[in-house]
């Protein structure tokens, strides 16, 4: 519920992995959401920034968008992958730089900047060596995000 009105209804699992809208997927826990332009394409449900880079197919949705509507992109920090090496245009991979770490036992929280000035937030393995200031590459699973209208 928000504001006396019923967003949502369904099993917990259900709700957290498909939330129904923007306040939804944040009451039901950390979600990063990322402004972007949607394009279309043959049996291709990504979203992109600007014009379309190899690295914005990272950034893949579960609902079908219109080209040119700009949408948020919702991914909870947990299906975000930090690779060792954010190697320009490797195919679904997004350059950052780690921005802040937090060890809690059996994860890491871990905060990235990616290289376009956006912040997100991830949540890794606890055996996992992650420095400030380290560059890496960030990598969506798939399919792990929701799209909702900006």
């Amino acid at each position: 519920m928000h504001a006396g009105e019923i967003m949502q209804l369904g099993a917990p699992r259900h709700v957290y992995t498909r939330p129904a809208n923007k306040t939804v997927a944040d009451f039901m826990g950390l979600v990063n959401l990322r402004p972007q332009v949607a394009w279309s394409a043959p049996g291709d449900d990504s979203v992109g920034r600007g014009r379309r880079r190899a690295s914005d197919r990272a950034w893949r949705c579960r609902r079908a968008t219109v080209a040119g509507q700009t949408v948020q992109v919702a991914v909870r920090p947990e299906s975000l992958r930090l690779t060792g090496s954010p190697r320009v245009g490797a195919p679904g991979t997004v350059p950052g730089k780690v921005a802040e770490v937090t060890f809690l036992g059996n994860i890491i929280d871990c905060h990235v900047t990616l290289d376009d000035g956006t912040r997100i937030r991830a949540q890794v393995d606890s055996g996992r060596v992650l420095e400030v200031g380290q560059a890496v590459g960030v990598r969506v699973r798939q399919p792990a995000g929701s799209v909702f209208s900006a």
